[in-house]
């Protein structure tokens, strides 16, 4: 048993009870349960609250704007679902992704509530923890002028303007194509950017950015009838007026 301890080559009592240098902990740069396994994240910051917490928190919050915003805003029948999808809209852009933008180099390291529903769902796409370039780029456009314009054409829709439907095109147009390019992009290589589980890669980058595709699709059907319906007829009626004009004229 002595030749398997050997503390030291010189043996004896002393050398047992000599003080021996204790190597300081060297901080693992990867204990983090994100995908590559290989991605650093020196600064980063276990959750404290469960995935239930954070779902719900999540769920609660847009139900509560949601309410408020038709409470308050009292939409038309007709355009009812309309408001509250871009309300929805608004609401993510600018508060939720906006908050990701601002806090995007130390997002990883926050135990803010936001904070720890993007590190929830980075399990499904790391690349919101790693300060991606393109990722950070795309929602801060999301930001800058998906927010503003989902708001004007929700409050469009309350008050039944008709600039709501030129701004429904324009603003599901450009859902569609962001969120199809980045459902590509996520699931380029093998989906390198999310975790094994198929909660995380089908569940979390996929079923909730499923929604953005389905729903913009929809719209667009329903704003090209609308505006075949209606611009042709007056610019009919614009195009009688002044032939009347011209004939008076004449």
């Amino acid at each position: 048993m002595d030749q398997l301890w050997h503390p030291s080559a010189s043996g004896g009592a002393s050398s047992c009870t000599a003080s021996v240098p204790v190597a300081e902990p060297v901080p693992l740069l990867n204990a983090h349960p994100y995908f590559p396994t290989t991605l650093r994240l020196p600064h980063y910051v276990p959750n404290t609250l469960s995935h239930a917490s954070i779902l719900g928190g999540f769920a609660a919050g847009l139900a509560a704007l949601l309410v408020s915003a038709y409470v308050i805003a009292r939409p038309p029948r007709g355009g009812r679902l309309r408001f509250l999808w871009f309300t929805l809209n608004a609401g993510l852009h600018l508060v939720f992704e906006g908050y990701f933008v601002v806090t995007s180099t130390t997002i990883a390291g926050s135990s803010s509530l936001l904070a720890q529903m993007w590190k929830e769902y980075a399990l499904g796409d790391s690349r919101y923890l790693a300060n991606d370039p393109a990722v950070v780029a795309a929602e801060a456009l999301t930001v800058v002028v998906l927010g503003p314009l989902a708001a004007a054409c929700a409050i469009a829709i309350a008050r039944n303007r008709a600039i709501q439907w030129p701004l429904q095109l324009v603003i599901s147009s450009m859902h569609l194509f962001s969120c199809a390019m980045y459902m590509v992009m996520g699931l380029a290589g093998d989906a390198a950017h999310s975790r094994p589980e198929p909660i995380y890669l089908w569940g979390y980058m996929v079923a909730m950015n499923l929604p953005w595709i389905v729903v913009p699709l929809a719209l667009i059907s329903q704003g090209a009838r609308h505006v075949a319906r209606h611009v042709p007829a007056s610019a009919v009626s614009r195009s009688g007026a002044t032939k009347k004009k011209k004939g008076k004229t004449d």
